[in-house]
C-alpha cells in the first residue's frame, strides 16, 4: 500500500511518502520542494508517486541530503526525467 500526504509550510512543500506490502506504513519519509528545487526523492517504491510530482512541480534541481535509499531511492530515474 502507497500512502502520499501533501502538507505546506509556507513557501515549502512537503510530501510524505509510504509503502507497506500490507496496511498502512509503519516507517514513513519526506521529501520537500521550494524555488525549484527538491530535496531528497523518496524511496525506490514510491517511484509512481515521485514521478507523478515530477510532473505536478517545476522541479529544476535535485538536492540529496544523504545516500540512504530512502532518501536517494529515485535519483537515478529523477536523473534520467529531468
Amino acid at each position: 500500500m502507497q500512502f502520499v500526504k501533501h502538507l505546506d509550510f509556507g513557501p515549502v512543500q512537503a510530501y510524505e511518502l509510504g509503502y507497506s506490502p500490507v496496511g498502512q506504513p509503519l516507517v514513513t519519509t519526506h521529501v520537500y520542494f521550494i524555488d525549484g528545487i527538491m530535496i531528497d526523492t523518496g524511496q525506490k517504491h514510491m517511484s509512481r508517486e515521485i514521478g507523478n510530482l515530477l510532473t505536478d512541480l517545476a522541479v529544476q534541481n535535485v538536492l540529496l541530503t544523504h545516500h540512504h535509499e530512502d532518501h536517494s531511492g529515485n535519483a537515478a530515474m529523477m536523473k534520467n526525467l529531468l
